[in-house]
C-alpha cells in the first residue's frame, strides 16, 4: 500500500534526480478532474495488475500531458511503502 501523497509524478520536462526515490514506469489509464485537482489510474509496465491511484494539481496533470493512455514515470516515495502481508489465521 502506498498512500496518495507519497506517489510523485516526475516531470517530463526534466528528469527526476532519485534521491529517495523508486521511479515506475507505466501509462495512465484515467484522469479525472474534479475541481483544482485531477484524480489519475496509474498501470505500472512492469505488472498491470498493480494500479496506482494519486491525485496531482490540474495545473500539473496538463502541463505533463496526462491523458489516458499517456505514458508517465511516477516515484514511489520510501516512507510512504508499507509492504501488508497475508492474513494468517490464529494458532487453535
Amino acid at each position: 500500500m502506498i498512500p496518495d501523497g507519497f506517489v510523485v509524478l516526475h516531470r517530463r520536462d526534466r528528469p527526476s534526480r532519485g534521491e529517495r526515490e523508486n521511479p515506475v514506469e507505466g501509462h495512465v489509464e484515467t484522469l479525472v478532474p474534479i475541481g483544482q485537482m485531477a484524480w489519475v489510474s496509474f498501470r505500472p509496465s512492469h505488472d498491470g495488475t498493480l494500479p496506482l491511484q494519486f491525485s496531482v494539481p490540474l495545473h500539473v496533470a496538463r502541463r505533463n500531458g496526462l491523458a489516458p493512455d499517456a505514458a508517465a514515470t511516477v516515484s514511489l516515495l520510501t516512507d510512504g511503502i508499507h509492504v501488508i502481508g497475508p492474513r494468517t489465521k490464529p494458532a487453535s
